[in-house]
């Protein structure tokens, strides 16, 4: 995310979390949604915010290789 954020001029992401309240039957879950120029670009639940936050990284990787093939290859010829 820092590469992309940098290479495209965008600011540090943000990352929303709420508790969605669970049931009896359901217990609770976490949700993580990430937020870059004003954008929502992911989401992921889970049952701790460290899994919601996980599952919404994984989300946003999946968004941004649909959008842009060659950005993995940027990025792995500019750490190299």
């Amino acid at each position: 995310m820092d590469y992309y954020c940098r290479r495209y001029g965008f600011g540090k992401p943000d990352l929303n979390y709420s508790e969605v309240k669970g049931t009896r039957k359901a217990p609770s879950t976490w949700e993580a949604v990430m937020f870059v120029g004003g954008r929502r670009i992911g989401i992921g639940a889970g049952k701790n915010k460290k899994a919601a936050q996980t599952h919404c990284y994984i989300d946003v990787t999946i968004y941004l290789e649909s959008c842009d093939a060659d950005l993995w290859k940027s990025f792995v010829a500019a750490s190299a």
